[in-house]
């Protein structure tokens, strides 16, 4: 009888001590989690401010250009002022390219080495 009464108390001794070992597991996984959505955060609130940063000039230009078009309008032939748009559209559409292929390459490396980070961590609970 006493030795059962030790098995069953060494049982539980060991669930016990395995309960609060998943539980730091468990723990340790939430707050990897958590501090990846925080670095993910903070990543996206740098490529937007990135992003407003590059914009202004494109407003700022774009504000000139649209006044010099209003008076282009009256003085020049409809195809003349529909090649320049085109010129424009292919300009931005290079300027955009450019600049988006920096961003998701940046975007790229530092999502791949987070993710290696975070599995590395996870691994290691």
């Amino acid at each position: 009888m006493n030795d059962y009464v030790t098995s069953t108390l060494d049982l539980l001794i060991d669930a016990v001590r395995l309960q609060k070992r998943y539980s730091e597991r468990h723990l340790k996984a939430w707050e990897a989690g958590l501090e990846r959505m925080a670095a993910s955060q903070t990543y996206s609130e740098g490529l937007f401010k990135y992003m407003t940063d590059f914009m202004i000039p494109f407003w700022i230009a774009l504000d000139s250009f649209l006044d010099l078009e209003k008076r282009k309008v009256l003085e020049e032939p409809p195809h003349k002022t529909y090649d320049d748009y085109l010129e424009m559209l292919q300009f931005n559409l290079q300027i955009a390219r450019k600049g988006l292929a920096g961003s998701f390459n940046a975007l790229n490396e530092y999502r791949t080495s987070e993710t290696l980070k975070t599995y590395a961590a996870f691994l290691n609970i």
